[in-house]
């Protein structure tokens, strides 16, 4: 029920944005949708050692960590855009997944998010 209402949230957002009005969500107001161009740049600075240039876990850095990181495309087929900016923001107990709300905005947080949802 709980990731059917997330859908829907997202749909009227979306339908908002092409009306050219403010969106609101948990990451504040947005004039316009984040530009996923300017994710693209933040994930390679700052994702892409450990993720890999496509989000399958296989970054640079990837073989050092216990646990491997996340194959992201697994989960932007299960999670909400908002589980996503969560999870960069707060970052994951017991991985090499960091908080990052202290050095990205939230802004730039959707902007990643943006960009994680072109990879295919």
């Amino acid at each position: 029920m709980r990731r059917r209402f997330s859908l829907l949230l997202v749909l009227f957002l979306s339908l908002l944005t092409a009306c050219g009005r403010s969106v609101q969500t948990e990451a504040g107001s947005f004039d316009s949708p984040p530009d996923a161009q300017a994710g693209k740049t933040l994930y390679e600075n700052f994702c892409l050692s450990c993720h890999g240039p496509a989000g399958k876990g296989d970054g640079p850095a990837a073989s050092t960590l216990q646990p491997k990181p996340a194959d992201l495309s697994a989960l932007l087929q299960s999670q909400d855009d908002a589980y996503l900016a969560a999870r960069i923001s707060e970052g994951k107990d017991g991985t090499a997944m960091v908080s990052w709300k202290n050095v990205l905005s939230e802004a730039q947080i959707w902007q990643i998010v943006a960009y994680l949802r072109t990879l295919k």
